[in-house]
């Protein structure tokens, strides 16, 4: 529309129309993806979250059990006529949803808050579950003298928000790793918003809510009392007490990660096998980057590219596990001088160093200097040379 908004105007005025980059009137964010990845995903079309496919699905429990087989299943949906395809393939697809209540506990929600709030992007309070009225009524109302309309953030269903819970694994995380987290869901793109955040793009809004249903868990709202009192085990809060710290994630539409995002593959970035855990939830129009970061924050004092990493990688580790560290890796670096051997080793091997071998040629002068002029090679004494001078003038004068 912004292109031929500004061809027209060329034509009317007969100046030349040069079509401006993407960058000139989209953000950043939008003007990569239409660089990087023109063409489309894939597409499902069906909205499992619809209550009439919601009612199909009860129904079809309700029928075979919970307990039906992947082939009892499948059989049916190739048996279906050409009128209930749609259903049969919902039914298929069924097979492969992970379990609603699996996954990792969701009060780990709430780990390392304290350090990830700066960095994490909630969504306007007006489009959280329990919106108060006087806030729409806010964001809503506008002032008729005002030049521009104020922006109001709107949810975008087919990109889901990701903010990690584990900065210093999720640095390590790249595009291929979270293609796979998501790939049962042919996921498009990646945007990329900081260290600890991202948009997942999709092709429809249908695919996307299917992912973001069937990847996460709800967090519960309010805050439970376990979160509140500090009372649930293997949650840290690392120093955020009080319950006016602690935010409703649940009521914000965050939702929790049931397993968390794998590094696939080694590489410069870092090492197969990094875990990182995640929030999940609908990105909204203000999830985007309207210009390009020109700068990053420092990583967490645990981050390491030659290292696997996890929960536990975001703090440095303490001075006596620095000593540790360096003492076991000095104790390494000795057992590998001795498996190949030093130097100073190898020249004693050989008959010792320099100096020994300077020390026994002088002692080797001194014992032929004691020996006066006599050589130690038979011939070359000066006596047996003098004896020879004689024995040949002898022969000359009887000659």
């Amino acid at each position: 529309q912004e292109c031929l908004t500004r061809k027209t105007r060329a034509v009317k005025y007969g100046t030349s129309y040069k079509e401006p980059p993407p960058q000139a009137f989209l953000p950043w964010t939008t003007a990569k993806r239409l660089r990087e990845n023109p063409e489309k995903g894939f597409i499902t079309g069906l909205d499992l979250m619809d209550p009439q496919e919601v009612a199909k699905r009860e129904a079809r429990k309700a029928r075979f059990g919970n307990s039906t087989t992947t082939t009892a299943i499948k059989t049916e949906a190739t048996d279906a006529t050409d009128g209930d395809k749609e259903s049969a393939g919902d039914q298929a697809m069924e097979v492969n949803e992970e379990d609603e209540h699996g996954g990792l506990p969701v009060e780990q929600a709430w780990d390392k808050e304290k350090m990830l709030r700066p960095l994490r992007t909630d969504p306007p309070k007006y489009l959280w579950k329990d919106a108060s009225p006087e806030t729409a009524v806010e964001t809503t109302s506008l002032n008729p003298f005002a030049m521009e309309k104020p922006k109001v953030a709107t949810w975008v269903p087919e990109k889901i928000h990701l903010s990690a819970i584990d900065w210093a694994a999720f640095k390590q995380i790249r595009n291929k790793d979270i293609i796979s987290h998501f790939s049962v869901y042919g996921p498009s793109y990646v945007e990329w918003l900081g260290d600890v955040s991202c948009n997942v793009c999709f092709e429809d809004k249908h695919t996307a809510a299917r992912a973001l249903w069937n990847l996460s868990n709800e967090i519960p709202t309010p805050v439970p009392d376990s979160i509140l009192n500090g009372t649930q085990d293997g949650v840290s809060n690392n120093g955020d007490g009080g319950k006016d710290e602690i935010p409703d994630l649940g009521n914000m539409t965050w939702r929790f990660g049931k397993r968390p995002i794998r590094k696939v593959a080694n590489d410069r970035y870092g090492r197969r096998g990094t875990t990182a855990r995640i929030l999940m939830r609908v990105a909204t129009s203000e999830d985007t980057l309207v210009e390009r970061p020109n700068s990053w924050p420092a990583p967490p004092g645990g981050f390491s590219s030659t290292s696997v990493l996890g929960p536990e990688s975001d703090y440095a580790p303490k001075k006596g596990q620095k000593g540790k560290q360096a003492q076991k890796h000095k104790q390494q670096q000795q057992k590998q001088q001795q498996r190949r051997g030093s130097k100073s080793k190898k020249k004693r091997q050989r008959g010792g160093n320099g100096d020994d071998r300077q020390k026994g040629r002088e002692n080797n002068t001194e014992s032929l200097m004691d020996r006066g002029l006599s050589s130690g090679r038979a011939g070359f004494s000066v006596e047996e040379l003098e004896k020879e001078r004689a024995r040949k003038k002898q022969k000359v004068n009887e000659s």
